[in-house]
This record gives structure tokens, sequence and C-alpha cells, in this order.
């Protein structure tokens, strides 16, 4: 069986000139940015345990999908013209929304 190792420093991320790894590095940075948004949202009203639970969810499919939309060269609306060359529009949707649906939940208690 044929062992296949996984290059940080490897090709360029879709023409960006940034590498597998730094392109993962920058997404890690804003998802923590964006999580953190959502925190003082939450702040006394959740255990921290849920919170946790909520970070691992959030990480991997809220956070994954409107960056996927908007920064990702082959995203739907990439592709239809939308740029966000600083992350405020990936960052406020997801972190807006994430608080939204935390709300209405500690609402309907």
């Amino acid at each position: 069986m044929e062992t296949v190792a996984v290059k940080l420093t490897g090709t360029k991320f879709f023409d960006t000139g940034l590498s597998t790894g730094t392109y993962f590095l920058f997404e890690t940075a804003f998802a923590s940015v964006t999580l953190a948004l959502v925190s003082v949202v939450v702040l006394r009203k959740m255990k921290m345990s849920a919170f946790m639970l909520f970070s691992i969810i959030y990480f991997i499919f809220i956070w994954t999908i409107p960056a996927a939309w908007i920064w990702n060269p082959t995203g739907w609306l990439y592709k239809l013209g939308v740029r966000d060359f600083a992350g405020g529009l990936v960052v406020h949707v997801a972190s807006g929304f994430a608080a939204l649906a935390i709300m209405v939940r500690i609402w309907q208690e």
C-alpha cells in the first residue's frame, strides 16, 4: 500500500500565489475571529461545553459554506462577481447568522 503525504508547501492554491498551508492558516484565522464575535453574544448564556460543541459544528459546517461561496474561485458567488478582499462580508455574515440562530434557540427556552 502506498503512503501519500500532504505537503503544506506544495503547489499554489487556486493560482492565488498562496500555498495550501498558508491558505489553510488564512481561513483558520478568519474563522477564529468570527467565532470570537459569536462568543460575545452567548456570554453567560451557554455552558462552556455546549459552546465548544457549537464551535466544532461552526468550523466544519457554518463557516465553510460562505467562505467557499465567496473566496473560492469555483464558488457560485465568486463566479457572479462577488469579491471580499478584506473578509468583512464572510466574517459578518457567518457570525451574524450563527449568533442569530443561537439567540433564537435561547429565546425559545
